[in-house]
């Protein structure tokens, strides 16, 4: 939960939020592409990857498209990550994105062999899974 709401995906492209309390809709963005990861939430945006392997940023509090960002890689299946003023995508082609939050902005870009897991951010480290190993990438 995020101040008592949660936001959840689903394959016939629509991202939601909805208040726990009350079971309340806020709002539901359809982006007319199957989303294929769970949302990422941080800094008042949400970024979701699509099937087109769009990453897709969306305003938390209205559901408005903010932008989004084609790396022509595939399919997106790992979590955006969204830390520090930025967001890492990592589509299937085997490269690991690095934009800015607000604007989507290529900030830079790392070749990889390929995403297995999710991605996690601590203490200015960028985690995550390629070809059996852990890399960390620092900003």
């Amino acid at each position: 939960p995020n101040d008592g709401k949660v936001y959840f995906s689903s394959w016939d492209g629509s991202v939601q939020a909805v208040q726990i309390k009350s079971v309340i809709p806020l709002w539901n963005t359809n982006i007319k592409d199957p989303i294929t990861t769970a949302p990422a939430v941080s800094g008042g945006i949400i970024a979701v990857g699509t099937g087109r392997g769009l990453l897709v940023a969306l305003d938390e509090q209205n559901g408005e498209m903010l932008w989004n960002f084609d790396p022509h890689g595939g399919s997106i299946s790992a979590k955006p990550m969204i830390a520090n003023g930025k967001v890492f995508a990592c589509p299937e082609g085997g490269s690991v994105y690095e934009l800015n939050s607000q604007t989507g902005r290529l900030i830079d870009k790392f070749e990889t062999g390929g995403i297995s897991t999710n991605p996690s951010f601590a203490d200015g480290i960028f985690y995550f899974a390629s070809d059996g190993k852990v890399i960390a990438l620092s900003e």
